[in-house]
């Protein structure tokens, strides 16, 4: 940030909130509720995954490349990761 380049330190809790116009238990408030809003959306994901994973699995043919479930939702999860990083 460039206010924390100037002041050559880390921007405080009570510095952000000033910063973006809020009262401090405000601000505190909506980035607990953040947190909760994104794992929810991670375990949803996850369960979406699993349940896809499943599905694939039962239509793969049956042979020795096929994948496992425990594979597939593997991959499906590491695909996960590399999309919330691209974000």
């Amino acid at each position: 940030m460039e206010r924390e380049e100037v002041l050559g330190r880390p921007l405080s809790f009570y510095e952000w909130a000033v910063a973006v116009g809020m009262e401090e238990e405000t601000l505190r408030r909506q980035m607990e509720d953040g947190k909760a809003a994104r794992e929810l959306l991670i375990k949803t994901n996850i369960n979406l995954i699993k349940s896809m994973a499943v599905r694939l699995y039962a239509g793969q043919e049956k042979n020795e490349n096929r994948l496992s479930v425990d594979d597939l939702v593997l991959e499906g999860t590491q695909g996960k990761e590399g999309g919330r990083e691209e974000e």
